[in-house]
């Protein structure tokens, strides 16, 4: 997306899909950064609220983590 979209069509998509994930964040968006480079996960997360980057960062990453996607 970052080399497509610019910073104003990435935040209105941003926005618009914000509303759609609502509930689902705490899912979506360590799915999302999962496997993202250091710069591009620190890019996304400085674009939320600092309520969300504080729950991604101290509750939804390690509760992704702690997920087996693929179970043996």
């Amino acid at each position: 997306m970052a080399a497509t979209l610019s910073d104003e069509q990435a935040l209105t998509f941003a926005q618009a899909n914000g509303r759609r994930i609502g509930d689902d964040a705490p899912r979506y968006f360590p799915w999302v950064l999962d496997g993202a480079r250091a710069d591009d996960r620190e890019h996304a997360l400085g674009r939320l609220p600092g309520d969300l980057r504080t729950a991604y960062e101290n509750a939804w990453r390690d509760a992704y983590d702690a997920v087996e996607l693929w179970p043996a």
